[in-house]
């Protein structure tokens, strides 16, 4: 049983767009553990020469100014928009920073995490209950296909 799922209209095809995933009673987890991936990452390696530089070009760009240029240009949700005009964003794309402000985990896709074969079998698997299939039958053969395929994956 669902408990909570904030959606929202898609104004392209007049469907909704799922924010949050819905809560299962007695479920672990929370609405605000989100699937994904982040778009990018930045990091100074521990050799760096000239770190003095590299913590400059990290604090610029995680400015607030730089991730208004990117709130308002469409193509990335900026991890500092509590601190942002979201007058310049679309109604949908400023729903989803104000949402991401209240993210306390992130787990990666998990066709990325599983590698392509296990992967793909997954998104298979999810596919079919999707599709009608049984869950925990779907979820026992992925086991068993996650288990004879696992070194493949490594």
């Amino acid at each position: 049983r669902s408990t909570s799922c904030r959606t929202f209209p898609a104004r392209s095809t007049g469907s909704t767009v799922r924010a949050r995933a819905a809560q299962a009673e007695g479920g672990a987890g929370s609405e605000n553990d989100w699937l994904g991936q982040p778009d990018r990452n930045i990091a100074i390696a521990e050799r760096c020469e000239n770190k003095e530089a590299a913590l400059t070009f990290l604090k610029y760009m995680t400015s607030v100014e730089v991730e208004q240029n990117m709130a308002n240009g469409g193509n990335l949700v900026p991890i500092k928009s509590e601190l942002m005009d979201l007058s310049g964003v679309s109604e949908l794309q400023g729903q989803l920073m104000e949402l991401h402000n209240d993210m306390t985990g992130l787990y990666l896709f998990y066709d990325v995490v599983l590698g392509p074969v296990t992967g793909n079998e997954y998104n298979n698997t999810v596919a079919s209950i999707m599709a009608g299939a049984n869950a925990e039958e779907s979820f026992a053969n992925f086991q068993q296909f996650f288990d004879e395929n696992q070194e493949e994956a490594e």
